[in-house]
């Protein structure tokens, strides 16, 4: 995913329903960093540095998880739409539905890597 994704393009569909989706982007995206500081044992008072730059967390991720290599710049895309998402920029409608079916992939990723026990040493 590029970084060129987020676009100020007027949205296809209706102004407030896309305002819906943004806030539902902008919710599911701010759950999925929830969710990745839980998984990655990071404090929610972490310094900013920690909360505000957009590789940490896909770096994280892939230090702790090197399985997951592949995905660090598709995460790191999806971290800069939702923050865009949070601050009300339009997006397009592929755009957006890609980054709730992208939310939902790595939300699966996350809990499938929560179940697994964490074997250390091996």
């Amino acid at each position: 995913m590029s970084g060129d994704s987020v676009s100020n393009a007027a949205p296809i569909g209706g102004v407030s329903m896309m305002s819906d989706v943004i806030a539902q982007i902008a919710r599911a995206a701010a759950e999925l960093e929830a969710e990745l500081r839980a998984l990655l044992q990071l404090e929610q008072d972490a310094p900013p540095s920690l909360r505000d730059d957009l590789d940490v967390l896909p770096c994280l991720l892939v230090e702790r998880f090197p399985q997951l290599c592949d995905e660090r710049a598709e995460l790191r895309g999806l971290l800069k739409i939702g923050r865009a998402a949070s601050r009300s920029e339009h997006l397009s409608p592929a755009v957006a539905a890609a980054a709730l079916a992208m939310v939902a992939e790595f939300r699966a990723i996350i809990a499938r890597l929560s179940a697994r026990p964490v074997v250390i040493g091996v």
